[in-house]
């Protein structure tokens, strides 16, 4: 029995694209059988930049879509090279390259665990920052703290 990942990112990435992102790249981490894959790591990226804190709000109101907190950074190999990837905490944040990002969760009912990164490259780290800023602010009277325990995967899910 073989796994199509393209058959597989159509019913449980595309549905989640509307108008608003598109795939950027993806990669999986093959299951103990070497058929499935154990995780599917997708990083998406808004088309404009107004859009992301709303889009980020959207799939969380997703059920069963979640931050991913605290995973352990994942090595994979890219172009040849070992890469360590996402690891440590996946709250709304900004990198260094002027991105809102964040990382969400999902384990879909076939058992594999996605991996959402989604994100926005600003021209400024003031646009980014604003952006992230501009999300905390959709869900008012709601502090991140809150925010996180609302929005944090059941235990023993992730």
């Amino acid at each position: 029995m073989s796994f199509e990942l393209k058959k597989w990112l159509d019913q449980n990435v595309v549905p989640l694209l509307q108008s608003e992102l598109q795939i950027h790249s993806f990669i999986s981490k093959p299951g103990p059988d070497g058929i499935k894959p154990e995780k599917v790591l997708v990083w998406l990226v808004a088309k404009d930049d107004s859009s992301w804190p709303a889009i980020v709000k959207r799939l969380l109101s997703f059920p069963g879509i979640y931050f991913d907190f605290l995973r352990d950074a994942e090595v994979v190999e890219l172009n040849g090279a070992k890469v360590a990837i996402f690891g440590g905490d996946g709250t709304p944040f900004i990198g260094s390259n002027c991105m809102a990002m964040t990382r969400l969760f999902h384990k879909t009912e076939d058992g594999i665990e996605l991996l959402l990164e989604v994100g926005r490259r600003y021209s400024r780290a003031e646009a980014a920052a604003a952006a992230v800023k501009q999300f905390f602010s959709q869900f008012e009277g709601i502090s991140p703290v809150e925010l996180y325990s609302r929005y944090r995967p059941p235990f023993g899910t992730a």
